[in-house]
């Protein structure tokens, strides 16, 4: 169980990291039917620049007359994405003076649209359009080709679909892979602590990272996939109010104004004042909201489905799953503000990243831990009602069949530890549908281990009776050894001594 704790402690480490890869994009100007799709082109290309390793500073957010959207390893990009070449290449043209506007730019426009953009972009530069700029083959230079088409990035604007579901598995793949280095090294070291060989702990240590990965992947996306709906833009809109109003307060102290300029300079990598520091931490703390929703959603599902479906857990247990999540994911989130709080006045920058990891994995895993502790003392796990029930049949059914220590140690119980895991338990549970229910228990416990006794009995060797006469012999030789004993014994009392008074 500890596995799932320590899972749902590093999501909730995870969806901190995860609300800031989506404030990264601007997917709050995406809804616009006109003009949407430019930020999710600009948001699109600039992902795979970031994922070709070169250094990209989205300038663009900044709203500056004529300023360029993203700068990428010291290259100023300006990204126009219009329905025809001809509309995406006029937008970086003065509607006045009819001059290209963007002085030192490069033009990005969709992939689908490059090789009439850049025939265009010839046109204007032989109309004397670019200033400084007479050679029409220079257009090369000025137009770029960019990373999506123009179909692409309206189809990334929007939710469910192919295009906007790949954007934000690429967005979250940072994420994912910080999950996945985390849960390893946990996994790995519990597992060397618990006394795994090497082998054995890598094993189970991949494979626990890989669902941990797994999970927060899933949780990024859906999350992101979420915000492009109507609903998921209002949820953001509430859960912006409530950020807003808990930055406020906290600015309103000394302490609380420094520390908010600090994490939010040390968040964007430039210095951060006033306004603009408290509009970046509430963005940042609205879409934690969101995401660590999310993150206890994605876990409550599964068993949900258990609990009203297939009826594999109980609801006192789901009762206590959805418990440890909330803490759990919590306390990640917690965690990590607290641990990049102290970690930012120790050290801003590299003291916020650090802080905020530990902060997040101690506070996550240390609340599922300490909250599952607390639920145990009030109700057991379906599986702790499921083993002890079983453990009483199978003593039960060695008494019955009058087993050995050996026969049982050597043919039934290696057939339960094969057996027995937490999907059998909760086959075992749907099975009887409740845990008092200690009849239908045994019935389940009998279906699959009383074939295995049957089977013992089997393999014994056969004893054969002896013949009658032998009996018969037998017989007399027992009452002529009573008879002497009884002789024996009758003549000694006649000489023993009498007690004395």
């Amino acid at each position: 169980m500890k596995g799932k704790e320590s899972r749902k402690g590093i999501a909730g480490q995870s969806s901190v990291i995860a609300a800031k890869e989506i404030e990264g994009t601007q997917w709050t100007k995406y809804k616009g039917e006109k003009g949407g799709h430019g930020f999710s082109a600009e948001d699109a290309n600039a992902l795979n620049d970031k994922l070709r390793g070169k250094k990209v500073d989205k300038v663009g957010t900044n709203n500056e007359l004529n300023g360029a959207d993203r700068i990428v390893n010291g290259i100023e990009i300006q990204t126009k994405y219009y329905n025809t070449a001809k509309g995406s290449i006029e937008a970086g043209f003065d509607n006045v003076t009819g001059e290209y506007r963007y002085k030192g730019q490069v033009l990005e426009v969709p992939s689908d649209q490059y090789d009439e953009a850049l025939n265009i972009m010839k046109d204007k530069i032989r109309e004397g359009k670019v200033p400084g700029i007479t050679d029409p083959e220079k257009a090369i230079d000025i137009v770029k080709k960019g990373d999506v088409t123009y179909a692409q990035a309206r189809n990334i604007a929007k939710a469910g679909n192919v295009d906007s579901l790949w954007f934000d598995i690429k967005n979250q793949s940072v994420v994912c892979g910080c999950a996945f280095g985390i849960s390893f090294v946990i996994s790995y070291a519990n597992g060397i602590w618990h006394g795994l060989t090497q082998k054995q702990a890598f094993k189970a240590a991949f494979c626990n990272a890989l669902k941990t990965g797994a999970v927060v992947l899933i949780v990024g996306v859906s999350t992101q996939q979420l915000l492009r709906t109507s609903f998921g833009r209002s949820f953001a809109a509430f859960t912006t109010k409530i950020s807003r109003q808990i930055v406020t307060k906290i600015y309103s102290t000394k302490l609380g104004k420094d520390l908010i300029e600090k994490m939010a300079s040390a968040i964007l990598k430039k210095a951060l004042y006033g306004a603009a520091a408290k509009n970046t931490i509430s963005k940042l703390l609205r879409s934690n909201i969101v995401t660590g929703t999310v993150t206890a959603v994605v876990f409550t599902i599964p068993d949900a489905y258990h609990a009203i479906i297939s009826k594999r857990i109980s609801w006192a247990q789901f009762s206590k799953n959805f418990a440890i999540t909330v803490t759990g994911v919590a306390g990640g989130i917690g965690g990590t503000a607290a641990g990049a709080t102290i970690g930012t006045l120790i050290c801003p920058g590299i003291g916020t990243a650090i802080g905020s990891v530990i902060g997040g994995i101690v506070g996550g895993v240390g609340s599922a831990i300490a909250t599952k502790k607390i639920a145990d003392l009030i109700t057991p796990d379906d599986a702790e009602v499921m083993v002890e029930s079983m453990n009483k049949r199978i003593a039960e059914l060695a008494y019955e069949y009058m087993l050995t220590d050996d026969e049982l140690s050597e043919n039934i119980i290696p057939t339960i530890e094969q057996t027995v895991n937490n999907k059998w338990l909760q086959e075992m549970y749907a099975y009887c549908g409740s845990r008092s229910n200690v009849a239908k228990q045994y019935e389940f416990v009998d279906k699959y281990f009383e074939k295995e006794y049957e089977s013992v009995l089997q393999k014994r060797s056969q004893i054969a009776l002896p013949k009658k006469s032998h009996l018969k012999w037998f017989s007399f030789k027992t009452k002529i050894s009573l008879f002497i004993i009884y002789i024996k014994m009758s003549i000694l009392s006649i000489f023993r001594k009498p007690a004395i008074a």
